[in-house]
C-alpha cells in the first residue's frame, strides 16, 4: 500500500512538473513586446484585507489630533487633513504613472513634492 502511495505521489509530481513546463513553454511562445497593463487601484484593492483598529476611547463625536487635543469630528482641521491625504495619494499615483510612461523628469518633480 505504501509503495502504491509513493508511486501515486511520484506520478502526481511528474504531472505537475509537466504542467509547469507546458505553461512556461506557452508563456514563452505568447510573449511579445506588448506591455502588461497596470492594475487600477480598484483591481489592486480587491486583494487587500480590511483591518480594524480599536482605540478603546469610545466614540463621543470627537477625534484626537496628533498633539493629543480632541476636537469635534466635523472640525475643519480633519477636513484639511483628509484633503491633504487625498492630494498626496493623487500625486503619488501620478508619479508612478509618469515613471511607467517614461516621463522621468516629471516623476522626479512630483517626487520632490511628496
Amino acid at each position: 500500500s505504501s509503495v502504491a502511495t509513493s508511486k501515486n505521489e511520484k506520478t502526481k509530481k511528474t504531472e505537475i512538473n509537466e504542467e509547469i513546463k507546458n505553461d512556461e513553454k506557452d508563456t514563452k511562445e505568447k510573449k511579445d513586446d506588448t506591455p502588461t497593463p497596470t492594475p487600477t487601484p480598484t483591481q489592486q484593492s480587491s486583494s487587500l484585507i480590511k483591518s480594524s483598529i480599536y482605540t478603546k476611547t469610545g466614540d463621543n463625536g470627537t477625534s484626537q489630533l496628533f498633539t493629543g487635543e480632541r476636537r469635534d469630528k466635523d472640525d475643519k482641521v480633519f477636513e484639511a487633513l483628509g484633503a491633504t491625504d487625498e492630494l498626496s495619494s493623487f500625486i503619488g499615483a501620478a508619479r508612478v504613472e509618469c515613471q511607467i510612461q517614461g516621463c522621468n523628469s516629471i516623476a522626479f518633480d512630483l517626487d520632490l513634492i511628496l
